[in-house]
């Protein structure tokens, strides 16, 4: 089966596949309407099809903050309090847990993401001094189902641009 316009999705059951028997765990190619019907029945899931809502997620909170960029200065923001450095936000701007972050360069340069120099949020990327360049009008997602706590001493993430741009980030947790 050609792969051009086509979803890869790994079985959660045994399923008949044509006239073949495909055992839990395989992974096949479907086209999109035939993966979204596997998943949606629950028999397997998407691997290419990454899709964040976090209204569907079931977070008992989801807040969303822009922030404007100005040269190459480095901005801080708090996930105690979304609304600081912000240029707009919405939702629940204070968190105590995080699942889940959309990570959405909305500009024309790229940027990096850090833990910020105090109180730290390490941003699901671990080790000692982790970053993560985001390209010009790209987007990462971050997610833990387990969650990341967030406190007084693990709070802040670094936004550093390359250039004057923009930023958005989207939280969904506790």
């Amino acid at each position: 089966m050609p792969t051009t316009k086509s979803n890869f999705v790994k079985l959660a059951v045994a399923a008949l596949v044509g006239a073949a028997m495909k055992a839990a765990g395989a992974i096949g190619v479907y086209a999109p309407e035939a993966a979204a019907v596997i998943e949606s029945g629950g028999g397997g899931s998407r691997l290419d099809y990454v899709l964040t809502d976090l209204s569907a997620s079931n977070y008992a909170k989801n807040g969303a903050a822009t922030v404007a960029l100005t040269g190459t200065t480095a901005v801080t923001i708090d996930l105690t309090d979304l609304t600081s450095a912000t240029a707009s936000s919405a939702g629940d701007t204070t968190f105590a847990t995080v699942n889940k972050l959309v990570l959405r360069n909305t500009g024309t340069a790229s940027l990096t993401v850090a833990p910020g120099g105090s109180n730290p949020f390490d941003v699901f990327l671990g080790g000692s001094s982790p970053t993560l360049t985001i390209p010009a009008g790209s987007t990462h997602v971050l997610e833990s189902v387990a969650g990341k706590t967030v406190d007084s001493t693990h709070k802040t993430i670094l936004i550093t641009p390359a250039a004057t741009g923009s930023f958005a980030i989207c939280a969904g947790g506790a």
